[in-house]
């Protein structure tokens, strides 16, 4: 059956997922995959860990989905059998023994005009290499495919989002998160493909990067302007597998409140429609900053309107960060390098030599949140309820209440917060303590050292750390010597006005 076009769009029911076609795409000396792990910022060679690496294309046909007239009653059809060809990008062991049968599938960023794989493998890399999980990134915007497209048109030429909507037949294209959109590309046909993938994994297709591997677990994330929020609340409940269960056992968000649209032609929802309060069905973790809660700045979609009395079955938890800056920026060591960034014709970083000892670690609590999510979809132990961040007033005029050092109270704490050296501005900005002011509030170095042990040990009880990561925040204290003139004057000298620009994520409307 060719495409079909729905006027009016018919009511979603829920469907077994179809397994796509997938095609190996190897690498050669003069083709290699953009995102390659050897050609980040900071070059990893995945093999001194185990593990490989490998690009599939995927092509299938899929539908495009639009908004229900109300809540409860969510979901529509306006085309089915529209085709598709994307990419994949893959990261497993080596030896199919050493696979946890855990995959993480992420919505790729694009914020930058080209893939960036922010949310999964930027914060959560050192935990799936120590774990003997699977990631996998999934391009999913034109913006993307394009990239991909200048940075090697002879391996990526066939890739397509294409509309399935003849031109005679198309709406007006509405734009959302000021994201200008290719009228002959349909961004919601990722929406499909990202449950498609899972599908393909969880076959015994001989086409599956996964044929020798014995997977158990699936899990979504992505730091994706509103998509993963889309498909979360509109499209994955819908999925299943031949068992019925949902085709992903658990979805981690982060950042961004609102879903994005389901189709070209359709506006994100906003506050206060109803329809933006999505309903998972299968345990779903949104991890926020403070910048997304607001509805300001280059994320305007009030991510405090997903907030909702925690309940434990089926599990939903919102997780807000004191002293999380719009943005994880510690991500830029695993972004494309700069000759490949810009022959995709993508937005570049500068990386900075070092990041400062006040860079708040944001990947930290991602990894144990996400532990927290497989420990529940895998042994049914309930995750940690947090506090949520404090405001005054009501959106939208709401403001943070902040505490004695300028932070933000409430909401999930750490040493970076408690034990302070710094406060922490919603739109990322960092304002460090001067080393009178620390010397006064700590007295010593060992007086520091031990309130910042005091307090990861607090987070570690709370499970908002692990334990691998609390040793580092110790280790880094121990270096963060306050009674050394000669090492607080050299800290002090690395803060400037620039220096933080890499932390924050100041995309001038763009994500």
């Amino acid at each position: 059956m060719g495409v079909v076009i729905h006027r009016p769009p018919i009511k979603a029911e829920n469907f077994v997922v179809p397994v796509p076609k997938a095609e190996y795409i190897p690498r050669t000396d003069i083709s290699v995959p953009f995102n390659a792990a050897d050609r980040q910022t900071d070059p990893m060679n995945l093999s001194l860990s185990g593990y490989c690496e490998e690009e599939y294309f995927l092509s299938g046909t899929c539908n495009v989905y639009s908004f229900g007239p109300q809540r409860g009653d969510t979901t529509y059809i306006k085309v089915e059998n529209a085709p598709y060809k994307d990419r994949i990008l893959v990261r497993k062991p080596i030896d199919p023994n050493n696979f946890s049968g855990t995959i993480l599938v992420e919505m790729m960023n694009n914020a930058f005009f080209m893939d960036n794989p922010e949310a999964g493998w930027g914060a959560l890399y050192p935990y799936l290499l120590s774990r003997g999980d699977a990631w996998v990134g999934l391009s999913v915007k034109d913006d993307a495919i394009n990239a991909l497209k200048k940075y090697d048109p002879a391996r990526y030429s066939t890739l397509s989002l294409a509309n399935p909507i003849p031109k005679e037949m198309r709406g007006e294209i509405k734009q959302a998160y000021h994201f200008k959109v290719d009228p002959e590309c349909e961004n919601g046909l990722i929406y499909d493909i990202m449950s498609q993938t899972a599908a393909l994994f969880r076959s015994d297709s001989d086409e599956s990067p996964f044929s020798e591997y014995d997977v158990r677990f699936l899990y979504a994330t992505g730091a994706t302007a509103g998509d993963m929020t889309a498909y979360a609340g509109f499209v994955h409940n819908y999925s299943r597998q031949p068992n019925g269960k949902t085709i992903y056992d658990g979805l981690q968000i982060f950042m961004t409140g609102s879903p994005n649209t389901l189709n070209n032609e359709e506006k994100n929802i906003v506050v206060p429609n109803p329809l933006c309060f999505i309903d998972s069905i299968a345990p779903c973790f949104r991890l926020n900053t403070l910048g997304d809660m607001l509805g300001a700045g280059a994320h305007p979609d009030y991510a405090a309107a997903q907030r909702r009395d925690d309940q434990d079955d089926p599990v939903y938890r919102v997780y807000e960060t004191s002293g999380a800056g719009l943005g994880i920026r510690r991500d830029i060591a695993i972004m494309e390098n700069r000759e490949d960034a810009e022959k995709a014709g993508g937005r570049w970083l500068d990386q900075k030599p070092k990041l400062p000892y006040h860079a708040f670690p944001m990947q930290m609590i991602l990894r144990a949140c996400f532990d927290n999510l497989k420990k529940y979809c895998e042994k049914k132990i309930l995750p940690p309820v947090a506090d949520k961040l404090e405001f005054s007033g009501s959106y939208p005029d709401m403001q943070f209440v902040l505490d004695e050092f300028g932070n933000v109270k409430g909401g999930i704490r750490s040493s970076f917060v408690d034990v302070p050296i710094a406060e922490y501005i919603w739109d990322g900005t960092i304002i460090p303590f001067s080393k009178e002011k620390l010397r006064t509030l700590y007295k010593t170095h060992t007086n520091y050292v031990f309130l910042v042990a005091k307090a990861c040990e607090r987070q570690v009880e709370a499970r908002f750390l692990l334990p691998e990561d609390a040793l580092a925040i110790i280790k880094q204290s121990l270096e963060f010597n306050i009674d050394d003139d000669a090492f607080m004057d050299s800290v002090t000298s690395e803060i400037g006005e620039d220096t933080y620009g890499m932390l924050t994520t100041s995309t001038n409307g763009q994500k």
